[in-house]
Order: C-alpha cells, then sequence, then structure tokens
C-alpha cells in the first residue's frame, strides 16, 4: 500500500478519534457531572502513567524494528515475539504497581472496582501489538477496525450509561473504546506470526530493553516539555490564566492531526528504507514529506491568526476573550511541530533517538527560561511565546542536525512559494474579516475563501502536490 493510502486510512483515524468525543462528551458531562468525569479522568492518569513506565518506549521502538525486518518472515516472527515477550513482563510489572496503589492510595479506594476496570488499558495495550500493524504498515485494518469499535462503544454508553450511578460503565466503556478493538489484534496476529518457525532457544527478549529505555527517556523528556508551559503558568500567574491559555492552545493542539497522521506512517516506510540502503528512495520520501505539511499547514498557521475571534467565541464562550491573542501567538507551531515531526520521524528511522533527547532538552530549557521571564507580565501570552520560540528552536536544531545524514532542506522555492501564497490568502482573508459578518458565518465563508485563494495562487504557479492531487481525482473520475 502506498504512503498516500497509509495516510489517508491514517488521517481518517485521526479525525474519528477527534469526532467522537465531540458526539459522546455532552451526554456524558450532563449525565455523570464534573465530578463524575473528573473521577474517571484522575484514575485514568495514574494508569496512563504506570502504562507509560511499563511500555518503556516499546511501541515507536518495535514500529521501526518491525518495518526493518518485515520483507523476512523469520526475523520478523522473532522480533515481534521477543518484543512481545519483554513488553509481557513489564505489563506484569506493572500490575504489581497497580495492586500497591490499589491497596495505599485512599482517593483510588473510594471506587476500587473502577479503577481496576480502567486498570485493563494496561493488558489490552499490550496484547494488542498496535505497533506490530503500523510496523507492516497496515492502517487499512487499523482504521477499519477502529470505527467499527468505536460506533459499538458509543452505542455501549448510550445503551449503559443513564444515570450518575453508571460510573462503573462509563469506565467499562472509556476502556472498550480505546483499547477494546486490541483483542482483535491479538486473535489476527496469528495471520502474521507464524510460531512454528521460532525455537525458544532463538528468543532473547531483554536485548530490546536498552534500545526501547532510550526512547522511553525521550518519551519522558517530551512529557516534561509538553507540561511545561501549562504548569508554569499555573504556579506563575493561577487558574484563570491555565484556563485561557488551555482554550487557545487546544484548538491548535486539534489542527496538527492533520499533519501528525501523516508522520504515523512515514516511520516504517522510512525506517525499511534506511535499513535496505535505498538513500535516494529515502531522501525523495523525507522531501515529498516535508513538502506536504509545509504546504498544508502553512495556511493553517495563518487561517488561525486571522479566524482566532471566531473560535474563541464559538468554541470557548465570550469569557475566553483573553484567548485570542494567545491562540495568534501559538497558530505558528502548527508549521514548526509539523516540520519537527517528519524530521523526527526520519532521524528515529536512522536510529539516532539520542538527538531527539538533547534536542528535546534544547527546547525544555528555552521554554522554561522564556516563561520565567515573561509569564509574570503577560501571563497566558507570555506563555504563548515561549511556547512558540521553544519549538521554533526545536525546529532549527532538527534542521542543522538532518544535513549530517541527508541533502534535505526546507529552505527551497516550493517554501517561498507556499510563504508567498500564504501571505496573499491571509491579506484576502484580513479583508473579509472587515466585513464584520457574524461568528458563525464566518466559519464557513473564511475558509472557503482562504482555501480558493491559497490553491488558486498555488495552481497558477504549478505546485507540484497540487497538481499531483487534480491528476488523482481526474484519474478517479474517469475509473468511475
Amino acid at each position: 500500500m502506498s504512503v498516500k493510502q497509509n495516510y489517508f486510512y491514517s488521517l481518517l483515524n485521526t479525525i474519528s478519534g477527534l469526532l467522537f468525543p465531540i458526539i459522546t462528551f455532552p451526554y456524558v458531562a450532563c449525565i455523570l457531572m464534573a465530578d463524575g468525569i473528573g473521577q474517571v479522568n484522575f484514575y485514568l492518569s495514574i494508569i496512563n502513567y504506570i502504562s507509560m513506565f511499563a511500555g518503556l518506549g516499546i511501541p515507536t521502538y518495535a514500529i521501526r524494528e518491525v518495518a526493518k525486518v518485515k520483507s523476512d518472515v523469520k526475523v520478523m516472527n522473532q522480533v515481534a515475539v521477543e518484543i512481545l515477550l519483554l513488553h509481557t513482563f513489564l505489563t506484569l510489572l506493572g500490575y504489581i504497581v497497580v495492586g500497591v496503589v490499589a491497596l495505599t492510595v485512599a482517593q483510588v479506594q473510594v471506587n476500587l472496582p473502577l479503577f481496576l476496570i480502567l486498570s485493563t488499558n494496561l493488558f489490552f495495550i499490550t496484547i494488542g501489538c498496535e505497533w506490530f500493524y503500523q510496523g507492516i504498515e497496515d492502517f487499512k485494518y487499523i482504521t477499519i477496525r477502529g470505527l467499527i469499535v468505536k460506533m459499538l462503544s458509543v452505542a455501549l454508553l448510550f445503551v449503559l450509561v443513564k444515570d450518575r450511578s453508571d460510573l462503573f460503565y462509563y469506565g467499562i466503556y472509556s476502556v472498550v473504546g480505546v483499547v477494546g478493538g486490541n483483542v482483535f489484534n491479538a486473535f489476527r496476529l496469528r495471520k502474521y506470526i507464524k510460531f512454528r518457525l521460532l525455537g525458544l532457544k532463538e528468543l532473547r527478549p531483554m536485548r530490546h530493553l536498552i534500545p526501547a529505555l532510550r526512547i522511553f527517556l525521550l518519551n519522558i523528556v517530551a512529557s516534561i516539555y509538553l507540561q511545561l508551559d501549562t504548569l508554569m503558568l499555573g504556579f506563575l500567574k493561577g487558574n484563570e490564566a491555565v484556563g485561557y491559555y488551555t482554550g487557545a492552545i487546544k484548538l491548535t493542539k486539534m489542527l496538527m492531526g492533520v499533519t501528525s497522521s501523516l508522520c504515523v506512517v512515514l516511520l516504517p516506510r522510512l525506517s525499511n528504507l534506511a535499513v535496505g540502503n535505498k538513500r535516494e528512495e529515502f531522501d525523495r520520501l523525507l522531501k515529498k514529506a516535508l513538502d506536504y505539511v509545509i504546504v498544508i499547514a502553512a495556511p493553517m498557521s495563518m487561517g488561525l491568526v486571522i479566524m482566532a475571534p471566531t473560535l474563541v467565541y464559538l468554541f470557548c464562550g465570550e469569557g475566553y476573550v483573553p484567548s485570542i491573542s494567545t491562540m495568534q501567538i501559538t497558530a505558528p507551531i502548527i508549521l514548526f511541530i509539523s516540520i519537527s515531526y517528519v524530521l523526527v520521524q526520519s532521524i528515529f528511522s536512522l536510529g539516532k533517538e539520542n538527538i531527539t533527547i538533547i534536542t528535546g532538552i534544547v527546547g525544555a530549557l528555552t521554554n522554561v527560561a522564556i516563561n520565567f521571564m515573561l509569564i509574570p507580565h503577560w501571563a497566558q501570552d507570555g506563555a504563548a511565546i515561549g511556547t512558540l520560540l521553544a519549538e521554533f528552536s526545536v525546529m532549527i536544531v532538527y534542521l542543522f542536525i538532518i544535513r549530517r545524514f541527508s541533502i534535505i532542506s526546507i529552505f527551497t522555492r516550493h517554501t517561498a512559494l507556499c510563504l508567498f501564497a500564504v501571505a496573499i490568502m491571509g491579506t484576502c482573508l484580513w479583508g473579509v474579516s472587515l466585513w464584520k459578518f457574524s461568528h458563525t458565518l464566518n466559519l464557513f465563508v473564511m475558509p472557503l475563501v482562504g482555501g480558493a485563494v491559497y490553491a488558486t495562487v498555488l495552481g497558477f504557479a504549478k505546485e507540484p502536490l497540487l497538481l499531483d492531487v487534480c491528476r488523482m481525482v481526474k484519474q478517479r473520475i474517469r475509473i468511475k
């Protein structure tokens, strides 16, 4: 299956993951109220941290390792089984921690059955081997299975959760909706894993521990780095500033799902090309990926700057007016992070994950320094500037590093063309904003106008990616 097809399925999976909570959350919020949802999320946060430590970076590491050897069935079988055994062992240790928490933490003992049902996340994540299906690039199966399970779990939610006493059933939904489909993964694994080809003496699961641990350290750095702005804002300015910042950054991160979906499919393909020493194909795919995220993320950043007042009023409410400037400041991180995501996948695929740890530390230190200087004076806007400059510094470091391994650069005619088209689009959208339409009308008019202007400019300049899309559409029409 091509990268384009894999991306389509990955994007569909990402969008469904965003849409289903929008459908279910208002219903659940009205029935279970804030304290019920808060209890579930509190327990889930504990389970998620235990899961992160039990996973030790295995999901990302395993995708790369399976992708490297997927052409050799025997070696792929051995690698997959070894990683599964290691993950199983670590999960058993995780359940020991679950037991200790259940016996010693008073807040957990308030509703022990709910905590224990949520802890089955650990079991389902382990048996699901989602990393295996991503490694062999079976994104079509992942997406179709995910959609079916999500629809069934939503139906289960509306049938079982009727009043505040149904918190346990909501816990079941929280597990089934996210990882319940992993049961199908476990049964389907027999289609790929030929256990008869393996001998017990050949299996060495512990050889994967140290490499996975390096990626785990990166996850720890990233986790700290991504929470720093909110944490420092809360300590330095209080909950109100955190609320304004959260309202601004939430939509920004949702839009990043459009480009991050591509990164999910890049890692296995780039890893396979890297191990096969196919450097020309590697560079060509990396260049296409960078061109794609720039052509998509740049107009999204500009659109968010112009549409910030409309989006804040419609999705957050009039009480969140201070979030408008914060959203406008953070909008460019859609472009910066999208570029960084692509470069991270290429560095991972080359086995250079130590570099990403160093880069993450650079971003974290930049963020901390700027936050300390600006948050006391500008509150959430100060935190937004810190995030913006931190993400920009991370992107620049990655761009310099990648030149050691590839000839790829973003300083090209294509990038200049996209930025030129974005500037014209932004000017037109600013003109539309002067008409003072209602926010609801702006929500539809501005994306249509902006998209039409942007596509027209790229079309006149014969931008290759746009021409590819037009060519694909024409071919589909002819086939029909």
